[in-house]
């Protein structure tokens, strides 16, 4: 165990083995055992190692919720808000385990049953600045968006560097803001990864990738009659591949960068990259060697807001002509005019752009413009979602 705490995750895993084979059914050993085989990402093995820990000693409460934590990382949903509910009937009065049921819950898009799990976490421990956090989402999805805005600054009293709360907050309450923390954007796609694309593509009608491979068949020409090929692609927020999928056969080469090891590994699944990378955006162009002809960020941008640092980063890991495909949630010009900014970050917490800001950013970084053209992104709460499509040549 003193290895395990200290990260020594071999050595501790060695002896763990060693004390179960003098003891196999040892249900401590089982669980720390299937925790270091999760934190190494063995998700199936470690679901078996704490399975026969849960077997052997039921009435534990840390037991179930490590098996559920395991379940939960591994996809299986249903079995990890099984797990929680054994756990929340073994230990009625612990907040934690409440709050991952919600995060599972939540998951599994049972929005009333995760708020109602988040507000009993809350009620046990109110000055958990993450529980709160979570019942404002919760909240907000609910559409009761004064309580989700009470719940978020209950949460940023308890904790001020908070920072997703506060970008939520800030959406919610009309302020300006530039970029999204980094947390808020993983935790949110790794809550949605195991939905993600059912929910997208079924329910809210995104034909993103597909049209933004037509815009860039139409604008750059290929030899004859065939489509244009790509050396090699970089697909910015791959996400569960959806975009990798449309220009796979486009291209030679194709890496995947996103920073959500969930949504990666749906990713991973599809056997369509060359290469994924589990890193924000903005830290990739400080580490990758590489260079590109063809950058593609479909509906990516809604996460990102100030567009300088990417539109640098593809500048310098272009090739001379690589092209540059995205699409924009649309900002119009006078909006953009009456909010003073060509970037506003909207209630859904997605950021929006303003044409004369993509075309000011285009002429300052040395783009070409080949491609604009109108889209509904998806179907939102009151309509379509408009936005923009954009191939660009370095």
């Amino acid at each position: 165990m003193q290895h395990h705490q200290a990260g020594r995750h071999k050595a501790a895993e060695r002896i763990y083995r060693q004390v179960l084979e003098r003891d196999p059914g040892n249900a401590n050993a089982l669980n720390l055992l299937g925790l270091v085989a999760h934190q190494a990402g063995r998700h199936a093995e470690a679901a078996g190692l704490l399975a026969q820990a849960v077997t052997r000693q039921p009435g534990s409460a840390l037991f179930q919720r490590n098996y559920a934590s395991v379940q939960q990382a591994a996809g299986d949903l249903a079995a990890a808000v099984a797990a929680y509910r054994t756990a929340h009937r073994l230990a009625p009065d612990d907040a934690g385990i409440l709050n991952d049921l919600g995060t599972a819950l939540n998951a599994l898009g049972q929005v009333d049953e995760a708020a109602d799990a988040f507000a009993r976490a809350v009620a046990a421990a109110p000055a958990e600045a993450l529980f709160q956090y979570n019942l404002g989402n919760a909240r907000l999805k609910q559409g009761r968006k004064d309580e989700a805005i009470a719940a978020l600054r209950r949460a940023l009293t308890a904790d001020p560097e908070l920072a997703r709360a506060r970008h939520v907050l800030t959406a919610l309450t009309g302020g300006a803001s530039q970029r999204p923390p980094d947390d808020y954007v993983r935790a949110l796609f790794d809550d949605y990864a195991q939905r993600f694309e059912h929910d997208l593509v079924e329910n809210l009608g995104y034909r993103v990738p597909e049209a933004l491979r037509a815009a860039v068949i139409e604008a750059v020409p290929g030899a004859g009659d065939a489509a244009p090929h790509f050396h090699s692609a970089l697909d910015l927020g791959c996400g569960t591949g959806l975009s990798g999928a449309a220009f796979r056969d486009l291209t030679s080469r194709l890496t995947g960068v996103d920073l959500s090891p969930q949504m990666l590994a749906k990713a991973a699944q599809r056997r369509i990259y060359d290469d994924l990378v589990t890193c924000p955006i903005a830290e990739y162009w400080r580490v990758c060697r590489d260079r590109f002809d063809l950058f593609i960020a479909a509906d990516v941008f809604i996460y990102v807001g100030d567009l300088r640092v990417t539109f640098a980063g593809v500048g310098k890991h272009a090739t001379e002509g690589a092209v540059f495909a995205f699409s924009t949630e649309l900002l119009t010009d006078d909006e953009a005019a009456d909010f003073g900014s060509g970037v506003r970050l909207r209630e859904s917490g997605r950021y929006a752009h303003a044409p004369g800001y993509i075309a000011d950013l285009t002429q300052r970084t040395g783009f070409e413009l080949l491609s604009r053209r109108p889209l509904a992104l998806r179907q939102g709460e009151t309509g379509p979602v408009a936005g923009e499509l954009y191939v660009l040549r370095a």
